[in-house]
């Protein structure tokens, strides 16, 4: 939509503008105009965000300060004409930069999170959604879909939070042995995912025998195809995860997040590298431990997080193959996959594989893949290249380059390879009891273990309401702790 700026004095001699022939603020009195509308707006909660859509002149911003004053302001806007009034705000973002509304809410998104957006609220310059129809209307579907998806994802967090915990506990007391990067190597590193497309590359990972990351779903048809790969990693810490962890091989590395499930058979008996993030109450739980790790990178997906740990152990290229990100007909994954092995024992005349594999492929996987396939657009690699192998991709990712799978025949995979060394581990109960009970009844240890119940505490405006929250959280709090208890007796 062409824009037609036009700047006039109102009626008390306060600056007005019209754009394409209608009024943006008012032509009387804009400052009282902007302040009564700041006084109409209502929050069932306290927002951590306020956005505004197309705020112009932006004389709304010091009456929301008022109002609300623990509140960011931030404004999104269709004209770049109002730039040098950006300062009233704490953040701003332009519509135009954006092919689509939803990218603009993904940025928005990625800048602040779920715990912040979950508590956001957004607000409609009224003549701005007059002048602006089509696109006011996209911006608050789009934002609508965001809201959901934070909440989601705080409901996931606030169920899978409490095993994860129990995970990390259960590592932390019953690893014994642990691999930890010794020297960084500078051969090129396959990364293996578990998508369709990983069947191509193969024949040629046979012939090749590069240095191979797995994650967890794509360890069974590498080894099905006698591939050993050098290091398998699982960051996933739900319950079916830890079917994916078999069979390993006896030269194969495991490469553990402190949250993901594996089974106790497999933490005694193997060699681990156990990987933390910089974030959550399992990672310090670990660390309080004082057993050695690496830092990972927390993402939506495994093979984010193969690729961050790819780049610390070499300074090669990285490739990829199963990287399709995309839903395809048929299975989802390469073949065999071991959930695939235990679904198809439940097949039978009424409930055939045909509609199970239909049902995965019209699932609303296809929304989370496209997270992911963002999340890999996004990515910059300065001093290397990274590839992804596949002959037909149904997507492109940014600056990782396609290539056909029988190129790989022409590539070299010599390098020097990363070297690991062993460290045996003695278990150390009172390390990490001593952290928890420290902890355990800590604003920061109840934020991150019942993440949507405390957040909803902070923001509730019902006293009613946030005393029964808190006694909520209490009771499931001394629940957790003895659930942690009967693993260090287990343990014992």
């Amino acid at each position: 939509m062409q824009k037609q700026i036009e700047y006039l004095n109102a009626k008390d001699g306060q600056l007005t503008c019209k754009i394409n022939s209608l009024f943006l603020h008012s032509s009387y009195s804009p400052i009282k105009e902007s302040e009564r509308f700041a006084q109409t707006l209502k929050t069932p909660f306290k927002p951590d965000i306020l956005f505004l859509i197309e705020p112009g002149l932006s004389y709304q911003s010091e009456k929301l300060r008022e109002i609300f004053p623990e509140t960011k302001l931030c404004a999104i806007r269709f004209c770049k004409d109002f730039k040098k009034y950006d300062s009233l705000f704490d953040y701003a973002f332009y519509y135009e930069d954006f092919t689509t509304s939803l990218s603009l809410w993904d940025k928005v998104y990625s800048t602040f999170g779920e715990n912040t957006l979950a508590y956001s609220f957004i607000a409609v310059w009224e003549p701005a959604a007059k002048i602006f129809p089509d696109e006011t209307m996209e911006l608050l579907k789009s934002f609508k879909n965001l809201i959901e998806k934070c909440h989601s994802i705080l409901r996931t967090r606030s169920f899978f939070e409490k095993r994860w915990i129990k995970n990390s506990v259960k590592l932390a007391t019953n690893i014994r042995q642990i691999s930890i990067l010794k020297e960084k190597g500078n051969c090129p590193v396959v990364v293996c995912a578990s998508g369709p497309s990983l069947k191509e590359s193969i024949p040629f990972l046979k012939e090749q025998k590069p240095f191979i990351i797995a994650v967890s779903s794509g360890l069974r048809p590498l080894v099905q195809n006698g591939i050993t790969p050098d290091l398998v990693l699982s960051t996933d810490g739900g319950f079916w995860a830890k079917k994916h962890l078999f069979p390993i091989p006896e030269k194969t590395k495991i490469a553990l997040a402190v949250e993901s499930n594996c089974p106790t058979k497999e933490i005694k008996s193997r060699s681990i590298i156990p990987l933390i993030y910089n974030d959550g109450v399992e990672s310090d739980i670990f660390k309080a431990s004082g057993i050695k790790n690496m830092m990972a990178l927390r993402c939506g997906t495994v093979s984010g997080t193969a690729l961050n740990l790819a780049e610390q152990l070499t300074s090669g290229d990285i490739y990829f193959a199963g990287l399709d990100l995309s839903v395809c007909k048929g299975f989802q994954h390469t073949q065999k996959n071991n959930l695939e092995t235990e679904n198809s024992c439940r097949d039978n005349k009424k409930q055939p594989i045909e509609k199970r594999i239909c049902t995965q492929e019209f699932s609303n996987q296809k929304q989370s893949l496209k997270i992911y396939e963002d999340w890999f657009k996004e990515q910059k690699f300065h001093n290397r290249k990274v590839y992804r192998i596949i002959s037909t991709p149904a997507n492109t990712l940014g600056e990782i380059k396609d290539l056909k799978a029988e190129n790989l025949r022409v590539i070299s995979f010599e390098g020097k390879k990363p070297v690991f060394e062993s460290d045996q581990v003695v278990y150390n109960r009172d390390k990490i009891e001593n952290y928890i009970k420290s902890s355990a009844s800590s604003d920061e240890w109840l934020k991150n273990v019942f993440t949507a119940d405390y957040l909803n505490y902070l923001h509730t405006n019902d006293e009613n309401q946030k005393e029964a929250v808190f006694n909520k959280m209490n009771e499931e709090n001394q629940t957790l702790l003895e659930n942690l208890c009967r693993l260090f007796t287990k343990t014992e």
